[in-house]
């Protein structure tokens, strides 16, 4: 019921159960220079998994749980943490409310998805943001009769401030197509 990691506003069966996991690999996702010339690598290759359960609600709605596990993390020329390290990332709650379905609407639906994270992680190694984040979305998606569908995510993610060096993280505002 979604497409690759964008949600889409159908929800599972009520009371039917979704496991899901999905793993991805992603190198210098965290890198330190000094104009060109790379100083370390803090995260230089990731390999994670998330792993996901959903229950659907009354055709209507859906709650989930989502838990990312660190694999294996490597860093490079960067002190003092170890060179390598695995662990548990920021656990997330997810609520799913339809409110156009597609079946009624000539193929075009509607939802709100509420997702709170909990800081579960290792801070000390980019694993969590260290703080709870909340960020409500609205899912407006297309679904053709012929399986083809479309899809768009927009978002707005509420955390508290964080900062690594010169780079400050804060509010985001998420988009995924």
């Amino acid at each position: 019921h979604g497409v690759w990691g964008v949600h889409t506003s159908r929800n599972i069966s009520h009371l039917t159960l979704f496991a899901a996991l999905a793993s991805n690999y992603a190198n210098d996702t965290l890198v330190i220079r000094d104009a060109n010339k790379v100083l370390g690598r803090p995260i230089q290759h990731r390999f994670t998994s998330e792993l996901m359960l959903a229950l659907g609600l009354f055709e209507w709605g859906e709650l989930s749980i989502s838990l990312p596990v660190f694999w294996r993390q490597t860093s490079n020329n960067y002190t003092p943490k170890s060179e390598s390290a695995t662990g548990f990332g920021d656990l997330r709650l997810l609520g799913k409310l339809s409110i156009l379905r597609n079946q009624k609407y000539r193929g075009f639906g509607l939802a709100v998805l509420l997702e709170l994270s909990l800081p579960t992680g290792r801070k000390d190694f980019f694993m969590s943001q260290g703080t709870a984040s909340f960020t409500p979305q609205i899912i407006a998606d297309y679904r053709h009769r012929n399986g083809f569908v479309v899809a768009l995510n927009l978002g707005y993610r509420i955390r508290g401030e964080e900062k690594f060096l010169d780079l400050v993280v804060d509010d985001e505002i998420r988009i995924a197509l």
